[in-house]
Formats: structure tokens, sequence, C-alpha cells
């Protein structure tokens, strides 16, 4: 018999104060008389949707002045998604993993925020919060004597927007004055043609009628959606790519002086100026279908998933080549996942615990991807297809359908947590799997793609009949 004790297992820990921001959609709300406007339980948020929800979240310009009384209270404990544009998987996971990993819980604190306004607003409310929190973790860790407490960095590990807001803070509010990394997963650093297509008019969008109007109506509202508009030459006419205008924002039935405020500020983040002092590290969603470009003629966008020709791919919102900063020597670490799904995957846990360990994460070897294409909106009780295609690399380094029918599909009730398998699974001419269910329940559902030798793909899909 062993005489060595395996009870406990030594675990490594960071020192550091740590700070997690969400990203878009990725915080909780409350109005001023104490109704939660966002981050409703799925069984909700539907009904809500089709009932005043857009207009509660409408920025008014008593919540520009601060004095509308909207709070942000916690970060999202359900999936965050307003019909077809979705923002993220709870941030449980993901806070149980960074708690872990630091020396101790209260090392850690969240840091929801409105999303609905300004990066630049949101940054300096980060700098402030994560200053005060390094200063008091750095006096629990001197009075304790739980190490150097000289030692002690500021990390921020932030999906999505919360990177920009990040960026901003360290700008414009003065946060780059102390000892700062940052890991990042799926942030729009150059923007995502998703968010120009949810600032449009909605011609064409999945979701018809009164709604899409209200929910267009809430998005041009909003300068923090607008803060995620494309910044990289992404409108396309033949060979030919240029910016975004505000005369197309305009064209499109947007707002061309919000579009020129966001370009402004997006400017202040000061990208080309490089990291600064600073320690960034970022995740970036790979292998999903991705809008990447628009077209632009006779006051109708139409948007494809290449730029001049070429597929990028990215994680579904975020295109690949906006998700990094775009610094010389810049490594990103790509994970094969959604959007929402980036802050609630093994892959990206573990890319946040070696990150802040000071490890060198790496992309798992001897594996192969799969790419999940989901509709925008299904109807309750009618049939639904999904997409699915597994990706190996050629002798080039260029990804290739291949052997899809090893995949496997099933969805998950978010609301009940009941799983479906799907069924009649067949491969098509061009290589993908076509994977169809009779008819989901009214609901937020996700499906799940497994098969690649890595964690499942997961999307997130909206139920729902139209208003």
């Amino acid at each position: 018999m062993s005489d060595i004790d395996r009870s406990k297992k030594p675990q490594a820990s960071v020192l550091d104060a740590i700070v997690i921001v969400p990203g878009i959609m990725g915080s909780e709300l409350v109005d001023g008389d104490g109704h939660q406007i966002w981050g409703l339980q799925p069984a909700d948020a539907i009904s809500a949707y089709f009932g005043d929800l857009l207009d509660r979240l409408r920025v008014t310009d008593e919540d520009l002045a601060g004095t509308r009384g909207v709070k942000a209270t916690r970060l999202v404990r359900y999936p965050g998604i307003i019909g077809w544009f979705k923002g993220a998987e709870s941030y449980s996971g993901l806070a149980a993993k960074v708690r872990d990993t630091a020396i101790d819980p209260r090392a850690v604190i969240e840091f929801p925020y409105d999303w609905r306004l300004s990066v630049a607003s949101n940054g300096g409310r980060l700098a402030r919060a994560a200053v005060d929190h390094w200063e008091r973790w750095r006096e629990v860790v001197m009075e304790e004597k739980l190490g150097d407490s000289s030692a002690v960095s500021l990390t921020v590990v932030a999906h999505s927007m919360g990177g920009l807001v990040t960026r901003a803070a360290q700008k414009l509010h003065g946060l780059d004055q102390i000892p700062l990394n940052v890991l990042t997963l799926g942030t729009p650093f150059y923007g995502s043609a998703k968010a120009l297509r949810l600032l449009t008019t909605g011609k064409g969008a999945p979701l018809p009628g009164l709604n899409a109007r209200k929910l267009q109506a809430f998005a041009v509202s909003s300068p923090g959606l607008h803060d995620l508009l494309p910044q990289y030459r992404c409108v396309t006419n033949g060979e030919d790519v240029r910016t975004l205008a505000p005369s197309d924002l305009a064209t499109l039935g947007g707002r061309a002086d919000a579009a020129v405020a966001a370009r402004e500020r997006w400017e202040l983040l000061d990208l080309a100026s490089g990291p600064g002092d600073a320690q960034w590290r970022s995740a970036v969603g790979v292998n999903q279908p991705t809008l990447q470009s628009v077209t632009i003629d006779a006051g109708e966008a139409t948007f494809h998933e290449h730029l001049l020709g070429h597929d990028h791919a990215g994680d579904g919102t975020v295109y690949r080549g906006a998700a990094g900063p775009g610094w010389t020597g810049y490594s990103s670490t790509p994970v094969t996942q959604t959007h929402p799904a980036l802050i609630a995957t093994a892959e990206s846990f573990a890319f946040v615990h070696d990150k802040l360990l000071r490890r060198d994460a790496r992309p798992p070897l001897g594996t192969s991807h799969v790419s999940l294409r989901t509709p925008d909106v299904a109807q309750p009780g009618h049939p639904v297809t999904v997409r699915a295609a597994r990706l190996v690399s050629d002798d080039d380094g260029l990804d290739c359908v291949a052997d899809s029918h090893y995949l496997t599909v099933e969805s998950e009730n978010t609301a009940t947590g009941q799983r479906t398998s799907w069924q009649g699974a067949q491969v098509v001419g061009d290589g993908w799997l076509e994977a169809s269910h009779p008819g989901l329940a009214p609901g937020i559902h996700r499906v799940l793609v497994s098969g690649g030798g890595a964690s499942p793909v997961a999307d997130l899909l909206w139920v729902a009949a139209d208003a």
C-alpha cells in the first residue's frame, strides 16, 4: 500500500487583485422603481420582449444625465439574448474558476455596469472601482501576511465589450498608473458587423413587425451599442473596401450623429499606441460563421460572411480579425466556440487560469474543430434545422470539412434544463451535417454540437412567435 496522501492536491494560486468585467448585456439592470429591466429568467424573457421590455431599456436623456436611477446590480445569471442579438451565457462558471485560482476569494470582485451607456463613461467607473479594490486588497495581503503586498498587481478578466471598457479605463481614466494585466475573451477591439445590423432599420430582420421596430429604436438610443460599430474597413463594393461612414448609418435608418460620436470615442482608445506598461492577453472565438462585411445599395444593406472574398470566420459575433488589438508581436489564443459561450467553456477557463498564473496557454493539439450555424430565430412547434461541420486543417493550414457525420446535436431548454437529442441528422452535399427538430417549446434554447474532440460548441436559439 502506498503511504502517499493524495487527499489534498497542492493548488497554484495568484496574489493579484482581480476584477471580472462582463460584456454587452452581461449585467443585470434595475430601474429607479426597483423593477428589473434586464437579466430576467429565461421563462420571463420572451414575454417581456413582447411586452414593454424594449421600451424600458431605451436610453433616455435622464439615463445620459444619470438621473433616471438605473443601476447595474450584478452579472447576469441567465443567458443574455434579445431576439437574434446574443450577449453572454451566465458568468457564474467563469467567476468560480477565477476565485478558485485566486489566493483568497476576497481578491476577486465583479464589476456590473450599464452596458447601454458608452464605453468611455463605464471606463471611468471601472477605473475607480478597480483602483479602490486593488488598494484594499493590498492592505489585506499586508495585514494578514498573505504575501508581498508590493508585488500585488491588478488583473482584469473581461468579456466582449468589457475589454473596451477596460481599455477606456486604462487610456482615459488612469488605470495604467498601477500594475495592470488584462485578459480578454471575445472583445471586439475593432467592432462587429452584427452591431451594424442591429442598428439599422431592421429590414429583413428575423423578428418582423412592431418588435423589430422597438428593438431598433432601443438600439439607436444606446451609446454602448454604437461603440460596437465596425471600425475596420468593412463596406465593400466589388473589389473595393472602405470604412463605415456616418452617412451609411443614416442611409440605413440609423443615426449619423451617434456614429460620429462612437468613432470619436473609439479613437480615444488609441489602440495604435500599444499596450503601454500593461500586459494584455486575448482568447478569441474561431471557426464559427460570422458577419464580416456589408454591401450598401439603394438604402439596403446586404451582410456577408467574408471580407473581400475570404472567410476569416470568428465567434459568430466578432470576426477574428477584429478580436485582437493588432499590436506588433501580439498573439491571441484561439478557442473554437461562439461569442456567448466563450465565458462558459472549459477551454476559456483554462486560458484564464493559465494566464492568471503567468503560464503559457496553448490551444490543444490533435483535435478537430466544430462550426455551428443556427437560425436567427425559430417558431414554436415548427421544424427547425441547424447545420454543423467538423473542420480539419489541410497541408496548407486551411480548414476544410471532413467526417461531419461523427457530430451529434442536442438542445437544452435554458428554463427547465431539459435536454433533447436531435434526430435525422444527415450530411449534405457540401459536407455539412444538417440536424432537425420537429418543434421546440417557446423559450431560449442552447444548441450543442459534440464530436470535435473539445468542449461542445454551443449557441443560443430564440424560439418565439411573431408579435
